[in-house]
């Protein structure tokens, strides 16, 4: 392979890979439901799609309200001592 056609390769690449963090950062934009609704027909991208909504009921779902915490009485600590029985 001649040197010169790598860095042909070499500025394609990096070209492509520009454009691909581009294309990254504006999906990375959007919300679930647009990310849900970009995604082709049914049949295809189910596991994209089952991801993605799953993602969505989680973000929507109400947060459980915090318990306060109540205070409890500590059992009492005494020591119980064994006893042995002699032979």
């Amino acid at each position: 392979m001649s040197r010169r056609g790598f860095t042909i390769t070499k500025q394609i690449r990096l070209e492509r890979r520009k454009q691909a963090e581009a294309r990254q950062a504006e999906y990375d934009k959007l919300t679930l439901q647009q990310k849900i609704d970009r995604l082709p027909a049914e049949p295809a991208a189910k596991k994209q799609r089952a991801r993605l909504l799953k993602a969505l009921e989680k973000q929507n779902a109400p947060k459980p309200e915090p318990k306060t915490p109540q205070k409890q009485e500590a059992p009492e600590t005494t020591k119980k001592t064994h006893n042995k029985k002699n032979k």
